[in-house]
């Protein structure tokens, strides 16, 4: 359960951000290109979801690998 002043200031936000006037104000910025960016990408994460991180990672030789160029011999081709 969220304490006294945090209730308070969703309260406050909640009322700011249900606000006409602020929707108009914040339609306008954004349509103008005047809107931050952080909060762009979040308004788009909030109506399309976020896209999936992906990391490729080159994890070079696997352990399998190297075992198996330990046994080969030096001659013999790769």
């Amino acid at each position: 359960m969220p304490n006294k002043v945090t209730a308070e200031a969703k309260a406050a936000c909640n009322e700011l951000v249900d606000d006409v006037a602020y929707r108009a104000a914040l339609r306008k910025r954004l349509i103008g290109g005047k809107l931050a960016p952080a909060l762009e990408c979040m308004l788009w994460w909030y109506a399309k979801g976020k896209p999936t991180d992906r990391l490729d990672v080159d994890v070079g030789p696997t352990l399998v690998d190297l075992v198996l160029a330990s046994y080969r011999r030096p001659d013999a081709p790769a």
